[in-house]
């Protein structure tokens, strides 16, 4: 296999920087209607998702997650 000189495994435990590459990530599909208080089935995909947002803005927790 053939080394890239720009890409490297990282360690679990390293930072979340822009360009990090997540393979077979899960990513929960809620229902298209939710009703408050009340438990509903979701649907679980993966995907290969890579990091867009600024490693900065990421390191000062500037970003809404999950809002």
């Amino acid at each position: 296999m053939e080394r890239y000189p720009w890409y490297e495994v990282q360690n679990a435990n390293a930072a979340l920087a822009q360009g990090d590459i997540f393979y077979s990530c899960p990513v929960i599909v809620p229902p298209l209607e939710l009703i408050p208080n009340q438990r509903v089935e979701v649907e679980v995909d993966t995907y290969d998702v890579i990091v867009m947002s600024q490693s900065c803005d990421l390191e000062q927790a500037k970003l809404l997650i999950g809002a």
